[in-house]
């Protein structure tokens, strides 16, 4: 066999085995975004690519965009506005006979970018995003989850130009998705009581029960959490934080960012438990960080520190805010 249609026989093998393992993750469809204002048209793909690319990194689902499927296909002049969709209750029928297990849709309700003046003559741009979002399951109709992204004052996407506010803005929406998707289709494992790493009396390094069939991927962040049995029933609080740096199919290794002191003493607890009473003993459970993801614009803005006595952009930009918000 020659070495070009070998080539070509591990590729079609290994382009099968991409088709059949995005097979098994459910389908969403992202439908189009209705907007507010006709001002918002030329951006409204730039948010929906965002929003797209966001939950594609938790790679939980094979996403299906409803511009590529042509029986989906609204014309652009009746996408702006939810008045001049068609029939919802149809379009999801028609959708979930396509295969779609759920679908995703958002109402952009704002998108602004503004030059603004500060204190010692500062100039910056802060784009702000307003956008509902709604997950809904095809095969009941039930809302799997909702939940409107507000990117507004200090906490939009912050620029020295204009286009670079915007490009920091749409960073932020991507990484929001990522808690949007785990709040709505919560996973969760445990830390691994073997092959951990400890200095001294810390935990270091450690495996998670979690792998990429569960959307784990490297630098994702997770908790890991104590129980307590309070009046019969087990209460959770997280004491550690971890980051994905390698994942398995069904493992992740994890670095312990913080709580290793509670990690090391808490896996010898278990492992005397398991040892015991192996039913009832209580592993360390992890979950990915589904906090609400909320925009730090603090680094960005300090790199610019211009006028008198160096302050940074950041600063002035904050006394601003304090100043509009007392008056």
């Amino acid at each position: 066999m020659d070495m070009k249609r070998l080539f070509l026989m591990l590729s079609a093998l290994c382009t099968t085995a991409t088709l059949l393992m995005a097979a098994d993750l459910p389908v969403m469809y992202v439908e189009y975004f209705p907007i507010a204002s006709e001002s918002y048209q030329p951006f409204v793909e730039e948010v929906r690519n965002s929003v797209i690319a966001g939950i594609d990194k938790t790679q939980r689902f094979t996403l299906v965009d409803v511009a590529s499927q042509q029986s989906l296909q609204i014309e652009e002049s009746r996408r702006s506005s939810l008045a001049n969709m068609p029939d919802s209750l149809s379009r999801n029928g028609l959708m979930k006979q396509l295969g779609a297990h759920y679908i995703l849709t958002g109402y952009l309700h704002t998108l602004a970018c503004e030059e603004s003046k500060f204190a010692d003559d500062v100039v910056g741009y802060m784009a702000t995003l307003s956008l509902s979002l709604k997950i809904v399951d095809t095969s009941n109709g039930t809302t799997v989850k909702t939940q409107d992204i507000k990117f507004l004052g200090e906490h939009g996407g912050f620029g020295k130009t204009a286009d670079d506010a915007v490009t920091n803005l749409m960073q932020h929406l991507k990484k929001a998705m990522v808690p949007f998707i785990y709040t709505g289709f919560p996973v969760e494992g445990i830390v691994a009581d073997t092959d951990y790493q400890l200095k001294k009396d810390e935990m270091t390094f450690c495996y998670v029960t979690m792998g990429k069939q569960h959307g784990m991927y490297n630098g994702l962040k997770l908790k890991a959490y104590g129980c307590k049995l309070i009046a019969g029933e087990k209460m959770f609080s997280d004491k550690a934080t971890l980051t994905v740096v390698e994942v398995s199919d069904r493992l992740c290794r994890c670095r312990v960012e913080s709580g290793g002191h509670f990690l090391a003493s808490e896996i010898k607890v278990y492992k005397k438990q398991a040892a015991l009473d192996p039913n009832n003993a209580q592993p360390i459970v992890v979950r990915p960080n589904s906090k609400e993801y909320v925009p730090d614009n603090s680094k960005a803005m300090n790199k610019a520190r211009v006028g008198a006595g160096g302050r940074a952009v950041w600063s002035i930009l904050k006394e601003a805010s304090e100043s509009t918000t007392t008056k």
